[in-house]
């Protein structure tokens, strides 16, 4: 042991290598109950992977070990210098405002990289004046090293002045700080890792809402509703649904699921995602270009009708008149493919319409026979309902493949295996008509037809679309019923949807990073806010509408 003072003018220190980590070990080995405890740290820090976990369950250890020890502080080196990050007493935990670490203290292990203990009776004159404020009778303060230097300091405060600490309780604090220091840089690690991965997830849902801004906000509130709804269904006590429950790893894969359900849709087609109407307004442009050539070709026929009869006396007053009439005949036809192109639903008199419309030609200057419509836009016109032709939604439908086929090459954890299989089921139908892969009744995962359930809601009701406008939330509802009832969707869960009315459930501003690191509160005690447009609000994830 050194008793050099060298760095500060501060009497009473003494200054311990925490490299001779064996010499204390083999004198500890005497101390079976010190030992043993020693022991059942390790193997508990073992499977803890939260730094306040860790940090509790050190400082636990500590007070066993330590009887004088009544309160311990660690600070976390950050880009700013030293934090205070943690405080425990024996009491229970300190909150942010009550954490003390002693600045002199840290500076001085920073320097020596040595473990550090204040006895104030070795202290002629007067303490520091932090120590008396805080009544810090006798102190330790230990460098947490981790791989690449020193990551933290800790300091273990004894507050009763009869009872300080002595060399070899330095020397079992040194042993403590030597598992809290690799303890804390693998959670610091996993906590690194977790965090560029959450960023990953936020970044690839911007990237899908910037394809599409009219479904903003879309694929958050989505995983914030099936969060929702699975504390909801677990705590049903009775019926098929009792013995649902979801832990935490798997709310978590919820959740990551739920944001990266439609990931796949960066690979459609944006002017797909978008359509407004049967017809892109490029096509519309085009019909439009084509009606105004048809009447000027047929002015021109006129007139050389005209010309060639010989009688050009009342010629531009007859000209002008048929003229007209033709152009009138186009311009009705033109209104009523507009109406038809806008429409949310074609009935069978506009669908016959456009089918006979569609047959008529009409002839070039060249003398070629030229359809008034196209294939493409007959078909695209005579869509029923909605604006996609079968081809349009069909690749609107790969965007699940396209999901699982990016998701599949992401290495994840074992705690987050799921998340590609549980994408690729969430447009699956109990009865086995959904896509892409047909699956039926028990063969769709439960976590998959809980997304099912909100995506159907949310799409329904959150905002308007090119296509349609947004419903209001009790005719969304009936439309679940009706699903369910027809054997969509599940009927259990939209129960559960409907009596726990989960869409007016507020959620936590900063919901997903929560869930990320593994702090989630349950979304039934959740604290939120109200706004009248939950589809735009910038403030929480879903808030009540």
């Amino acid at each position: 042991m050194s008793t050099d003072t060298q760095f500060h003018p501060i009497t009473g220190l003494q200054f311990t290598s925490v490299s001779d980590i064996p010499r204390i070990e083999g004198e500890l080995s005497t101390d079976s109950r010190r030992l043993a405890s020693l022991l059942d740290l390790a193997k508990d820090l073992n499977g803890l992977v939260h730094v306040e976990e860790i940090l509790t369950r050190i400082g636990h250890t500590v007070f066993d070990m330590l009887r004088q020890a009544s309160h311990i502080s660690v600070a976390v080196r950050s880009a700013k210098g030293f934090e205070p990050a943690f405080g425990i007493c024996r009491s229970g935990h300190l909150d942010r405002d009550s954490i003390w670490v002693s600045d002199t203290m840290v500076s001085l292990v920073n320097m020596s990289q040595m473990a550090l203990l204040f006895d104030p009776r070795d202290v002629e004159g007067r303490t520091a004046q932090t120590m008396n404020d805080h009544r810090s009778g006798s102190s330790m303060s230990l460098p947490l090293n981790g791989a690449n230097g020193l990551i933290g300091v800790m300091q273990v405060d004894n507050r009763d002045t009869q009872h300080a600490f002595d060399k070899k309780d330095l020397d079992l604090a040194i042993l403590l700080g030597n598992h809290a220091a690799s303890a804390l840089e693998r959670a610091q690690l996993q906590r690194d890792i977790e965090k560029m991965f959450s960023g990953f997830v936020e970044a690839s849902v911007t990237a899908i809402e910037a394809r599409d801004p009219t479904t903003s906000g879309h694929s958050r509130r989505v995983a914030a509703f099936a969060i929702a709804l699975a504390d909801a269904v677990g705590n049903v006590e009775t019926g098929p649904l009792e013995s649902w429950s979801f832990s935490e790893p798997e709310l978590r894969e919820l959740a990551y699921a739920s944001l990266l359900h439609d990931f796949g849709k960066v690979a459609v087609s944006e002017k797909i995602l978008v359509k407004a109407n049967r017809l892109f307004p490029e096509d519309m442009r085009q019909v439009r270009d084509r009606f105004a050539l048809i009447a000027a070709i047929q002015q021109i026929r006129l007139w050389q009708d005209i010309m060639a009869s010989g009688d050009t006396s009342q010629a531009h007053a007859w000209v002008a008149k048929r003229a007209a009439h033709f152009r009138h005949r186009l311009d009705h036809a033109f209104e009523r493919i507009n109406k038809i192109d806008a429409a949310g639903y074609v009935n069978d008199e506009d669908a016959a319409w456009i089918g006979e419309f569609g047959e008529l030609n009409w002839t070039d200057l060249d003398g070629r026979a030229q359809p008034t419509l196209t294939e493409s836009e007959i078909e695209s016109l005579s869509v029923r309902r909605g604006t996609l032709t079968v081809g349009q939604r069909a690749e609107i439908e790969r965007h699940v493949q396209y999901s699982h086929r990016v998701l599949m090459a992401i290495p994840w954890s074992e705690p987050l295996a799921n998340v590609p299989q549980f994408v690729e089921a969430h447009h699956e139908k109990i009865d086995g008509t959904g896509y892409p892969l047909g699956l039926a009744g028990d063969m769709i995962p439960r976590q998959a037809r809980l997304m099912s359930v909100v995506d159907i809601f949310d799409a329904l009701t959150a905002s308007d679309r090119p296509y349609r406008t947004a419903l209001p939330a009790t005719r969304g509802l009936d439309i679940l019923r009706m699903e369910a009832k027809d054997g969509k969707i599940d009927s259990r869960l939209v129960e559960v949807f409907v009596e726990s009315k989960i869409w007016e459930r507020p959620a936590p501003i900063d919901w997903m990073r929560q869930l990320a690191f593994g702090a989630t509160p349950s979304p039934s005690i959740q604290q939120g806010h109200n706004c009248e447009n939950h589809a735009n609000c910038p403030g929480a994830l879903v808030c009540a509408k």
